[in-house]
């Protein structure tokens, strides 16, 4: 199954709102079904949801963390906390180019770490928004 989703998490949805990403329609809206869910899932508020949209720091929080969590779950971008790499390949390639989607697997390889797989997603999020993949 081929579906996008512009590097994470949350991430994916500033990214999604960037006009010099050239993600398909199809893709967004998977994106944003994604989003809803896990909004719903997570128990976000339309708030906190907003100042992910608009790309602005959002709290490290369990609750917020969990919700990047879910995200990256459901896109493919962690697998039982685990980075999926090859999958972010094959995945991000075609909306971000090979190379700069091999320079942010491999910039963040490592950073999927942390105490519980809400953790590891926050800190994955925040190596993808430090290498610019947003």
């Amino acid at each position: 199954m081929k579906f996008f989703l512009a590097i994470a998490f949350v991430t994916i949805v500033v990214a999604v709102n960037a006009a010099n990403i050239n993600i398909p329609d199809a893709h967004k809206e998977k994106v944003m079904q994604i989003v809803a869910e896990c909004q719903k899932e997570m128990d976000i508020s339309a708030e906190t949801l907003a100042k992910i949209k608009a790309g602005e720091p959002f709290g490290a929080d369990e609750k917020t963390k969990c919700f990047a969590n879910c995200f990256q779950e459901k896109a493919g971008i962690l697998k039982d906390g685990v980075f999926q790499e090859e999958a972010i390949v094959a995945k991000f390639s075609e909306s971000f180019g090979a190379d700069k989607t091999k320079s942010i697997v491999d910039a963040c390889r490592g950073e999927a770490t942390g105490k519980d797989n809400c953790e590891k997603a926050y800190n994955l999020h925040a190596c993808f928004k430090k290498n610019n993949a947003y």
